[in-house]
């Protein structure tokens, strides 16, 4: 287990993940009986909950105390001498030559760091704010990581079966029903995140068990090559960069959005297991919260997307289909009124994953249906006391399937928008994965089209045929009218020749000859100058903002909100600031480029996508967000296997 490993691990972790409980220890449910192993797993507790404790000491104050991790890192280590650490002492007393020797040698340094790592992780995603609240988060979050600890070790020593009662009873001390730990927490009320970050701070701390028990445990069954992946998104983590205005960059996700592939063909059995293939959808594992299979609704309008199904005979009526969704309703920001976003999975998905080291990549198709808000507070009809608020199943039962930090809504499939409000919808494929995508300008890339451009290179325009789908050169269309395809090239528009290619409106029998959408530029920066963040923006890459404007002026806690002054702003204490309009890092030129940085990880990988996008069917929504354009998501999450 590398510090690597470790340091991808806690970045996984620092959002809203789930909604209903995890298994703890995440899937471990037995061990290899052998005592070495028993006291090394202990051990790891116990220093995590020394590091943690330490932590939390600091945030109460308010001021770090080193001396603190110092001692809980010599009391592992052996203080300068390695011969009297924790793993040391267990592999003397244990070596090779024993009938039962460790499992595992000479790996307590590299413990070290990767208990340090993670310790460290659990501050940055609570808050440090000086307090009794996060201090006691903190503090919470190590002693679980060391009660299961001390289950396993139990297992190691004995039996070899984890006992369940063991880890429900940490768990429930945890969190749940207002009476664990982090819920005590909340009610002091100086908290960094106003919830009790159980589901996330669990399911860090559970990769993390999971992560050192198989590095600790080898031959461990609960470590062998997966049947199935469960990707999980860091939702307010994800970072939606959408057109080239940046009008509409920095969205976030829904959390809990969850997507289950089936995993075959491993080379081997065991790990390493080498590259395997993905397919699906599956199922989401996780009960209601995470049911993302409805009725899409037939010819009649009737039997929609609310009701749950299995299998298409679920769902009666003409042309009718049980279909996959990626996560609940997404609310939207426009800044032009808001918008709700439902992403469908549009046929089967392909792809490979290597457990081992976390690469992955998968070809999605998918179908986006947005429909104009009911308000600029509640984009999408909110799931709030287990009714739906709002939609065509207003005041109808429903599951919490997500939450959208933006917006703060509490969202489900179980509470669609109403279908009359739909504004664009669309089909085509991204590919997402844990490597880096990269477009660059070159001679191939269509020339700009809005007024001042023209000379300037764009990344995307749209293939001059009916269907207008995003392109980055010529060469990514297909033949319109017998002749090669021209990205960015006049088509008519309505009329008896939609989609033919022209050069004048004449030759559009009833119809226009143009190119749909708003016409291109590289940002809409006031000097045409995109500035690299300083900081850069960490979620993403080829990121940067509009030094010389435009500026826009948005409420602080309420940020797609705009305002004035202070007093358009109506959560108590909320204020007005003024923020430089983001932009991709281009400014039209040969050589400039783009990417999308995903992030291999087994337990935390970073999936990443970067593709054009041709223009929706309304202008508004072209216009606020620069379409057709390029569009980047950088998703990070949490995999879960079985």
């Amino acid at each position: 287990m590398s510090t690597l490993k470790m340091q991808l691990v806690a970045l996984g972790c620092l959002a809203t993940l789930l909604a209903v409980a995890v298994p703890a220890g995440a899937a471990i449910t037995s061990l290899t009986v052998n005592r070495c192993l028993s006291g090394k797993v202990k051990a790891v507790g116990k220093t995590l909950a020394a590091r943690t404790n330490c932590l939390s000491k600091d945030a109460k104050r308010g001021t770090p105390d080193p001396t603190c991790l110092q001692k809980a890192s010599d009391k592992f280590t052996g203080d300068g001498n390695p011969a009297s650490g924790a793993f040391e002492k267990l592999e003397t007393r244990f070596p090779n030559t024993d009938p039962t020797p460790c499992l595992t040698f000479d790996d307590q340094s590299a413990f070290e760091g990767d208990i340090a790592t993670y310790a460290a992780s659990v501050p940055m995603e609570t808050g440090s704010a000086t307090g009794r609240c996060d201090a006691v988060k903190i503090k919470c979050t190590g002693k679980y990581v060391s009660a299961i600890a001390s289950c396993f070790a139990k297992a190691a020593k004995s039996t070899g079966t984890v006992d369940g009662a063991c880890t429900a009873k940490a768990a429930a001390k945890l969190f749940g029903a207002g009476r664990g730990c982090l819920d005590k927490a909340v009610a002091r009320g100086d908290c960094t995140h106003a919830s009790n970050q159980g589901f996330d701070l669990q399911i860090g701390a559970d990769a993390f068990l999971r992560s050192t028990t198989c590095a600790l445990d080898p031959t461990n069954p609960g470590c062998g090559c997966p049947t199935s992946y469960t990707f999980t998104a860091n939702g307010s983590d994800a970072d939606l960069d959408v057109g080239w205005t940046g009008a509409n960059h920095d969205g976030d996700m829904p959390s809990m959005s969850r997507l289950t592939l089936l995993v075959s063909g491993c080379p081997n059995p065991t790990s390493p297991c080498g590259t395997c293939t993905l397919s699906g959808p599956i199922s989401n594992p996780g009960g209601p919260s995470f049911a993302n299979r409805r009725c899409r609704g037939d010819d009649g309008g009737a039997n929609g997307t609310w009701i749950p199904c299995v299998s298409d005979s679920d769902c009666v009526g003409t042309n009718n289909a049980c279909v996959f969704f990626f996560g609940p309703p997404r609310p939207d920001h426009l800044g032009f009124g808001e918008l709700c976003t439902l992403t469908e999975i549009a046929g089967s998905i392909a792809g490979a994953v290597d457990p081992d080291s976390g690469t992955s990549t998968l070809t999605v198709p998918l179908t986006t249906r947005t429909y104009a808000a009911g308000t600029i507070d509640d984009p999408c009809p909110m799931c709030t006391a287990g009714t739906c608020s709002a939609g065509p199943r207003v005041g109808m039962a429903c599951t919490v399937q997500g939450h959208g930090a933006i917006f703060g809504e509490d969202v489900s499939l179980d509470c669609p928008p109403f279908s009359a409000a739909r504004v664009d919808a669309r089909t085509f494929a991204i590919t997402l994965g844990t490597g880096t995508q990269v477009m660059t300008l070159d001679g191939a890339s269509p020339f700009c089209r809005a007024g001042g451009f023209t000379a300037d290179r764009c990344f995307c325009d749209t293939c001059n045929n009916a269907n207008a789908e995003g392109c980055t050169s010529d060469a990514a269309c297909p033949p319109s009218g017998g002749n090669p395809g021209i990205c960015g090239g006049k088509r008519c528009l309505g009329g008896s020749n939609t989609g033919a290619p022209c050069v004048v409106s004449s030759e559009c029998s009833g119809g226009g000859c143009a190119v749909p959408g708003m016409g291109t530029a590289p940002n809409q920066c006031d000097d045409g100058i995109c500035t690299p963040n300083t900081p850069p923006d960490l979620a993403s890459t080829n990121e940067g903002t509009c030094a010389s404007g435009p500026v826009e002026t948005v409420c602080s806690s309420q940020t797609y909100r705009v305002c004035a002054t202070a007093s358009d702003c109506p959560v108590p204490g909320d204020t007005c600031i003024a923020r430089p309009r983001d932009c991709f890092t281009t400014n039209g030129q040969l050589g400039d480029t783009v990417s999308a940085g995903g992030q291999a990880d087994p337990v935390a990988p970073t999936l990443a996508t970067l593709y054009c996008t041709g223009p929706t069917t309304a202008r508004i929504i072209n216009s606020i967000r620069g379409l057709p354009g390029l569009v980047r998501y950088t998703i990070p999450g949490v995999v879960t296997t079985n």
